[in-house]
C-alpha cells in the first residue's frame, strides 16, 4: 500500500477518533456530570407531594414522563416546584409503564426526601438517577475509541518503519 494511500487512512481514522472522544464528553456533560453534581453538591430537604402527572409529548412518537409538584422549604423560604422522576433529567421516555410506576411510586400529601441545589435553592431533585442508562451510552463510543486507536497506531507504526502487510499463501 502506498503512503499516500496509508496517509488518508489514518486520517480518517483520526476522525472517526475524534467523533468518539467528542460523543464521550458530550454524554458525560449532559449526563454522568450532573447526576454527581447532584450527589455532591446538593443539599437533603424534605418535600411535600401537592400534585402528579403523566406529561405527554406527541413528536413523531408518543413519549411521557412523570412529574412531581413539590413543596419544599430552604432557610424559611417555602418553594413549590415541578420536577420529573429522573433526577435533573426532563427528557421524555417512549415506556408509558415505566413512567406509571415511577408516579406510583409517590403518593399525594406524602413526604418523601429532596435534594435542592444550595446556590440555587429553585434547583431541586426528587428522584437520584441512579440507573445505568447513562453510563450504557459510553460504551460505544469508548469501544469504538479504544478500536481506532489501537488502528491508529498500527498505521502509524508502518508509516514509521515502511514495512507493509504482507500475506503470505500456505
Amino acid at each position: 500500500m502506498s503512503t499516500g494511500s496509508r496517509v488518508v487512512i489514518l486520517m480518517g481514522q483520526l476522525y472517526v477518533l475524534a467523533l468518539c472522544i467528542f460523543m464521550l464528553a458530550y454524554v458525560s456533560k449532559e449526563t454522568i456530570f450532573p447526576d454527581k453534581q447532584v450527589i455532591n453538591n446538593y443539599s437533603r430537604t424534605n418535600s411535600l407531594i401537592i400534585n402528579k402527572r403523566l406529561s405527554v409529548y406527541q413528536g413523531l412518537t408518543r413519549q411521557y414522563r412523570a412529574d412531581f409538584l413539590i413543596s419544599y422549604n430552604v432557610n424559611g423560604v417555602q418553594y413549590n416546584r415541578w420536577v420529573s422522576a429522573n433526577g435533573l433529567d426532563t427528557s421524555f421516555d417512549a415506556d408509558r409503564h415505566r413512567q406509571e410506576i415511577a408516579l406510583s411510586k409517590f403518593h399525594l400529601g406524602g413526604t418523601y426526601p429532596g435534594w435542592y441545589n444550595p446556590s440555587d435553592p429553585q434547583s431541586v431533585v426528587l428522584v437520584l438517577r441512579h440507573n445505568w442508562q447513562s453510563t450504557m451510552s459510553l460504551i460505544a463510543p469508548a469501544l469504538f475509541a479504544v478500536m481506532f486507536l489501537y488502528l491508529i497506531l498500527n498505521e502509524l507504526l508502518l508509516l514509521i518503519t515502511g514495512a507493509s502487510w504482507k500475506i503470505r499463501s500456505i
